[in-house]
C-alpha cells in the first residue's frame, strides 16, 4: 500500500503519508471518486499515473455512509511495479505464468511481457485470448506471439479481476504424458 486516503462530500481530502498539493485539489472530481459514488461495495479503479508522483497506481475505494448519507470515499492506493514484483516470481511450470487483468481487461501484470501493461488483449492484436472472460473459471487455447497457451481464467468477485494462468500446451502435454506412462 502506497497510501491511504478519504476524500469527503464537501470537498475536504486527507491522505497518509501525508499529501501537499500545490494546487487546489478537489477529491470530488478524481475518477476515483465519481466512479465509488454509485457503488455501495468496494471498487477498483483501471490503472493510472498519478498526478503527483507519476507513479502508475491502482486504487481501492468504497464509500462512507453516515446515518443513511454518503458522507466521503476512502481509499488505498498500491503501485503496480510492486504488485508485479510480488507475482513476477511465481512461475508455472518452465513456460507459464499468472497475468492480471482489471475488469475492463487491461493487462495490470504481466511478469513476461510488461510490454502489455495498460493495453487490452484487442489493443495487442492478441486474438488468442478472445476467450478471455467467457464464464468464471473458463478453460480455454489460443496461440499467442507463435505459442499454442493452455489458459484458465479466474474472475474475482470482489474486485472484477481476471488472474489468467498460462502455459505452452507442449509442456502440459509432456506432463500428461509421463504420467499417463507411469
Amino acid at each position: 500500500i502506497n497510501f491511504v486516503f478519504f476524500g469527503t462530500e464537501s470537498g475536504g481530502y486527507m491522505e497518509y503519508p501525508r499529501f501537499v498539493p500545490l494546487n487546489a485539489y478537489d477529491p470530488r472530481l478524481r475518477p476515483w471518486y465519481v466512479a465509488t459514488k454509485t457503488e455501495a461495495k468496494l471498487v477498483m479503479s483501471e490503472p493510472y499515473i498519478t498526478n503527483t508522483t507519476n507513479d502508475l497506481v491502482v486504487s481501492f475505494t468504497k464509500p462512507v455512509v453516515q446515518e443513511g448519507a454518503m458522507v466521503g470515499v476512502v481509499g488505498l492506493t498500491v503501485r503496480l511495479d510492486e504488485l508485479m514484483n510480488s507475482v513476477a516470481g511465481v512461475r508455472l511450470g518452465k513456460t507459464g505464468s499468472i497475468w492480471v487483468l482489471s475488469p475492463d481487461r487491461h493487462f495490470m501484470l504481466s511478469p513476461l511481457n510488461r510490454e502489455w501493461i495498460m493495453h487490452t488483449p484487442d489493443e495487442l492484436g492478441l486474438s488468442g485470448l478472445s476467450s478471455l472472460g467467457y464464464g468464471d473459471a473458463a478453460s480455454f487455447e489460443g496461440v499467442v506471439e507463435g505459442r499454442t497457451l493452455l489458459m484458465r481464467t479466474l474472475v474475482s468477485e470482489q474486485s472484477g479481476l481476471y488472474f489468467v494462468a498460462a502455459m505452452d500446451k507442449a509442456e502440459v502435454l509432456s506432463q500428461a504424458t509421463v504420467v499417463t506412462n507411469l
